[in-house]
C-alpha cells in the first residue's frame, strides 16, 4: 500500500505525521509524514505542506528529539515545484529552531540541484534576520 494510502486509513488526514519505531534502521525512531499532491496550487496545498512540516516538529517536540533530518517533503512524486515547495519546509524549521535552538535539524535532499535551491532559501532566510 503506498504511504499516503497507509497514513490515511490508519491515521486520518494525510498531513499528520506519525511516530514508528525505527525497526531495522539505525535511527530509533521514523516521522512519517505526507505533502499533499501539487495540483497547480489551488487546492490548499501550501496550508497543507506547512501543516505537514508543523506536524512533524510537533512530534519532534512531544518526545523531545535531539535531532531530526527532514526529506524535501513533495518534491517528486507528488510534483511540487522545488521553488515552491522549498520556502515553506525553510519557514517552519526557521521557526522551530528559533524556539528550539538546540536541535539538530537537517535537511535530506535526493539531488545537488534539489540541494542547491535549499541552500540558496535558506541563505536568503538567513540573510533577512
Amino acid at each position: 500500500m503506498h504511504s499516503n494510502n497507509w497514513l490515511a486509513k490508519y491515521y486520518g488526514w494525510k498531513a499528520n505525521a506519525v511516530l514508528t519505531a525505527g525497526y531495522r534502521l539505525k535511527a530509533p525512531n521514523i516521522i512519517h509524514a505526507v505533502a499533499p499532491q501539487w495540483f497547480g496550487g489551488h487546492n490548499c496545498e501550501a496550508e497543507l505542506l506547512e501543516k505537514c512540516y508543523r506536524s512533524i516538529f510537533g512530534i519532534v517536540e512531544m518526545e523531545g528529539f535531539k535531532s531530526v533530518a527532514i526529506p524535501a517533503m513533495g518534491i517528486g512524486t507528488y510534483r511540487w515545484p522545488v521553488e515552491l515547495a522549498t520556502p515553506i519546509g525553510v519557514h517552519v524549521v526557521k521557526e522551530f529552531n528559533a524556539q528550539y535552538p538546540a536541535v539538530l535539524l537537517r535537511f535530506v535532499c535526493f539531488s545537488e540541484a534539489v540541494s542547491d535551491v535549499y541552500r540558496a532559501v535558506i541563505q536568503q532566510e538567513h540573510v533577512k534576520k
